[in-house]
């Protein structure tokens, strides 16, 4: 069954019912904190998602160019997200960074309440969405939302981590109402009440969480 989740007020994402932090990031994705804070403040969206989502594309390397044509630091491949930039110009760290936040300041007002939180942001950005703003719908994912290699675990984890390395202040429209998403049956619910562990394993990042369930954490 899919992860239950919930945006907190300070943009924190609890993931059934626990935090769910990376336990590191290396310093290829830190050595652009300050780019990835000065972009994603001009569109009005969290640093902190941004950081998560450089994360995992490419290695933070910014010459990066696949064979599908993703290019730059946020493996830029719509055209549409590309803008009118050529691939050789959406190598410069700083071209690449900026269309990737107006990008994903798009995905985070548009779309239903609950797609336009981080989760399903993430698959969003990595695996396009249906025509009314929501996230393919996946039978292999943990979130039940389509992405690859535990995309969205390390695009939260990743999040949270640097949510809580920078404080509250980099999270200016990241915050939720606490609702729960991807609910689970209770049978389910039960069974998930306990100690919980998530590893992304083809990043080599660890996220755990080892935080009881609260009561009255579901309705």
């Amino acid at each position: 069954m899919p992860h239950e989740w919930k945006t907190l007020p300070d943009g924190a994402v609890e993931v059934d019912g626990a935090p769910l932090v990376a336990s590191s990031l290396p310093e290829t994705v830190w050595r652009w904190s300050d780019l990835v804070k000065r972009h994603a403040r001009a569109e009005g969206v969290p640093p902190s998602w941004l950081l998560g989502i450089l994360s995992r594309e490419a290695h933070a390397n910014p010459s990066a160019h696949n064979r599908l044509g993703a290019v730059g630091l946020f493996q830029l491949l719509d055209p549409s997200v590309k803008g009118p930039y050529t691939d050789e110009q959406l190598k410069d760290p700083d071209i690449n960074a900026q269309q990737a936040a107006r990008f994903v300041r798009t995905l985070a007002t548009t779309g239903p309440t609950w797609a336009r939180e981080l989760p399903a942001v993430a698959s969003r950005y990595v695996g396009g969405q249906r025509g009314k703003g929501e996230p393919h719908p996946s039978s292999t994912s943990p979130w039940g939302m389509r992405e690859h290699n535990g995309y969205i675990s390390g695009v939260v984890g990743a999040h949270n981590l640097a949510l809580g390395t920078w404080g509250p202040g980099d999270a200016p429209t990241g915050g939720g109402t606490g609702e729960v998403r991807g609910k689970r049956s209770g049978a389910a619910r039960g069974a998930l009440a306990g100690v919980l562990l998530f590893v992304v394993a083809l990043t080599g990042i660890v996220v755990s969480a080892t935080r009881k369930r609260p009561a009255g954490y579901l309705p």
